[in-house]
């Protein structure tokens, strides 16, 4: 009886593993492989096999919860994979304005340059300051 149910436990097995969880949860989470390697490397040194195997559970709940905190996104942000923000332009001063790290920058007010005559060729002067 025991060899029988193999089968069908393989077939649910890989169903689970290969079309069903990627649809689930691939879409919804997605973690950077450098870290998801460093975490199956950290939770397997400190915890041991439970910690090799509940490393990326883990890490993904860390994600998912520091996405939610506006103050620990970026920590989020490292630990998932961009979801092609990074190939818009700009898209690192966007990112840092976001978290605040970096202000907006002021608008630069350009002065008009009066033309000096063909006769001055000294430098331009600058207009008088009072």
């Amino acid at each position: 009886m025991p060899l029988g149910s193999l089968p069908g436990f393989q077939v649910v097995q890989f169903l689970e593993g290969n079309v069903i969880t990627p649809n689930i949860v691939g879409g919804k989470v997605s973690i950077n492989p450098l870290m998801a390697i460093i975490a199956i490397l950290l939770g397997g040194m400190i915890f041991g096999l439970a910690g090799l195997i509940l490393a990326l559970p883990m890490t993904a709940t860390l994600k998912v919860i520091f996405d939610a905190i506006p103050s620990m996104e970026p920590i989020g942000y490292l630990i998932g994979e961009p979801e092609k923000e990074h190939l818009k332009r700009n898209a690192t001063q966007e990112l840092l304005q976001k978290w605040g790290i970096v202000r907006k920058p002021k608008k630069v007010y350009k002065q008009k340059v009066h033309e000096s005559s063909a006769e001055d060729t000294s430098s331009p002067q600058l207009p008088d300051q009072k």
